[in-house]
């Protein structure tokens, strides 16, 4: 039997966990920056950004510790937080069924697949929307910005294990595991929607957005499907640990770097492509079991709209994306 005052409880509670994650993103994210390039001013001058931007990048060591205690702070305290006052456990709000290979690589040969594809179609319209505007520069900045990664031999493992691995389980277990489990049973739909869009402007980005909404849809339905967060934890590795590889060639490759990364993107791509086809093949014929609404439209969107922190999630999206545009 649905309970509707239990039920938006429940809403409330998930987006005022993403909604901290959000302010303590925008706050943190925005302090440390001023506090640093005001620093670096008085000791730079007017070569103060270019200080910065090598202070701040992961292929130093202090830019992958600013990273490292980014994470640490707006996504693992607030996950504590949440069960804390919650009362829940980790074992009931977290899907930890084990999954069957064929549906691990189904899992992920199909979010790869769908994530390159959405990255490509993103960026292109990012790309005009820029355009139309002017701010070219901007985007390009941006793009370069995110694009730094660390070539240090030291650093390389540092990154893979806290840049890579760590951001996969914190946001696996809070946006397919916590807001998961308070969503579903609101409907598959539903669900996808609503992890998609707060997965997408909870990244610090102007770049992935489009990226993450379809990256987090996909995840959503496989963490339904088969009961299982794990499928959404390795395939969110991957997506980041694969960004470190292309790089690396890239950085490293000389003239051939190009060409080395473009061969590993089309090996990664036609092995997760094959996942996907045999996943299709082998699972059409099963039907899956997915979670059916209890409520109609009008009660779950009026739920959205009822929750005041949906309201101070975009605020800080908008704030944040508008100081992105200032500093670039």
């Amino acid at each position: 039997m649905k309970d509707r005052r239990a039920a938006q409880k429940e809403l409330n509670g998930v987006v005022g966990l993403l909604t901290l994650c959000k302010f303590l993103l925008v706050t943190v994210g925005i302090t440390l920056s001023s506090v640093l390039y005001f620093v670096l001013t008085k000791l730079y001058g007017e070569n103060a950004w270019q200080a910065y931007r090598e202070f701040a990048s992961y292929d130093t060591f202090s830019g992958v510790f600013l990273d490292i205690t980014v994470s640490l702070v707006c996504l693992l305290i607030p996950i504590c937080l949440y069960f804390f006052l919650s009362g829940k456990s980790f074992r009931e709000t977290i899907p930890q069924d084990r999954p069957e290979w064929l549906q691990v690589g189904y899992g992920v040969g199909t979010t790869v697949v769908l994530g390159y594809g959405a990255a490509v179609v993103g960026q292109f319209l990012l790309s005009v929307i820029f355009i139309i505007f002017g701010a070219e520069e901007k985007l390009n900045a941006m793009l370069s910005a995110e694009t730094i990664y660390p070539t240090h031999l030291i650093l390389v493992p540092l990154f893979a294990l806290f840049l890579a691995i760590m951001p996969a389980f914190l946001e696996e277990f809070a946006m397919r595991g916590i807001v998961l489990s308070a969503t579903k049973k609101f409907g598959i739909l539903f669900s996808m929607l609503f992890n998609g869009f707060f997965f997408a402007f909870l990244h610090n980005s102007w770049t992935q957005p489009f990226f993450a909404f379809i990256i987090g849809m996909v995840l959503t339905y496989f963490t339904l499907r088969f009961k299982t967060i794990w499928i959404a934890v390795i395939s969110h590795f991957i997506f980041n640990f694969n960004s470190v590889v292309m790089s690396l060639l890239q950085q490293n490759g000389g003239a051939y770097g190009m060409l080395f990364t473009a061969l590993w993107l089309c090996m990664i791509l036609v092995t997760m492509l094959g996942f996907m086809i045999a996943g299709i093949i082998i699972y059409r014929v099963k039907k899956p079991d997915l979670p059916k609404s209890e409520y109609t439209a009008k009660e779950k969107w009026g739920m959205i709209f009822r929750c005041p922190f949906v309201y101070i999630f975009v605020l800080l999206t908008i704030v944040q994306l508008v100081y992105l545009l200032l500093i670039y």
